[in-house]
């Protein structure tokens, strides 16, 4: 969650900055419960 909000919401330098795919982050945003929009 923190590095989303230093990404300013922006879920595909999120995903490369935690070393993961893009769909692996949006997988656990969901598994959390955390809408990206809401960032």
């Amino acid at each position: 969650m923190e590095v989303l909000e230093q990404q300013e919401g922006n879920r595909t330098r999120t995903a490369l900055m935690l070393g993961i795919s893009r769909r692996a982050l949006m997988y656990k945003l969901q598994e959390y419960g955390i809408d990206p929009a809401d960032v």
